[in-house]
């Protein structure tokens, strides 16, 4: 019985990503223009993709929208100054994107994990996560 839940689990995780992968604006990748002059956490040569993959299960997991980080307002992301860090929100998300990794690669790694821990995992959706 448990292998099933955790089938079902994932399975609905995969059905909802997808969903939000499917419901987001076709023009939000159009919107944002390369190549990324800030990036601090993810390797410099990242691609579009793969940053705006990042960014997108991070809004999805935390409940929030590219203003929280970035400074802009609206749905038009060209207007948006993504480098910025006026923001203290994206220092707040950096902290949190180097805790992950520690964890991940140095803890897990210890114990032979073969899970991963993301923002999800605490935030469920919501910017401060249930106590």
């Amino acid at each position: 019985m448990g292998r099933k839940r955790e089938f079902c689990f994932f399975a609905g995780l995969l059905g909802l990503l997808l969903m939000v992968v499917f419901l987001m604006p076709p023009s939000v990748n159009a919107q944002i223009e390369g190549p990324f002059t800030n990036l601090q956490i993810m390797p410099k040569n990242s691609t579009k993709e793969a940053v705006m993959s990042v960014m997108q299960d991070m809004t999805f997991s935390v409940g929030t929208r590219c203003s929280y980080c970035h400074v802009g307002e609206g749905d038009d992301l060209s207007t948006f100054d993504f480098a910025s860090d006026a923001r203290p929100g994206k220092e707040v998300t950096r902290v949190m994107m180097r805790m992950t990794d520690d964890m991940n690669n140095n803890y897990l790694a210890e114990i032979d994990s073969e899970g991963e821990v993301t923002c999800l995992m605490c935030h469920q959706g919501q910017l401060q996560p249930e106590e």
